[in-house]
């Protein structure tokens, strides 16, 4: 798998975190491309933030809990008022997610 290999690549080149951002899913709300998460996953040894496709609170749990992200951005859904990040912290929170509250 291409990504894996380039991610594999950039480790030892030094990087510190690893942003996933799926740019067939960014922006559209349809979710994170966990099966690309979990793969990559496999050979990521630094922390990973998924990026692309959020568009409800379940779609966070899932890249925590299916794709054992370290980490899950967003933005339209925050700036639109889809989301209420503080709801968001306290749903992760109540399903195991630890998150700064």
């Amino acid at each position: 798998m291409e990504n894996a290999r380039l991610v594999q690549e950039v480790q030892q080149r030094g990087a510190g975190e690893i942003v996933l951002n799926m740019m067939n899913q960014d922006g559209v709300r349809q979710g994170y491309d966990l099966k690309q998460l979990a793969l990559v996953r496999q050979v990521t040894q630094v922390p990973m933030i998924a990026s692309g496709g959020a568009g409800e609170m379940s779609h966070f749990l899932d890249a925590f809990k299916l794709a054992n992200v370290d980490g899950a951005l967003a933005a339209s859904v925050f700036h639109k008022q889809i989301i209420n990040i503080n709801e968001l912290k306290q749903y992760l929170a109540e399903n195991g997610v630890k998150v700064r509250i």
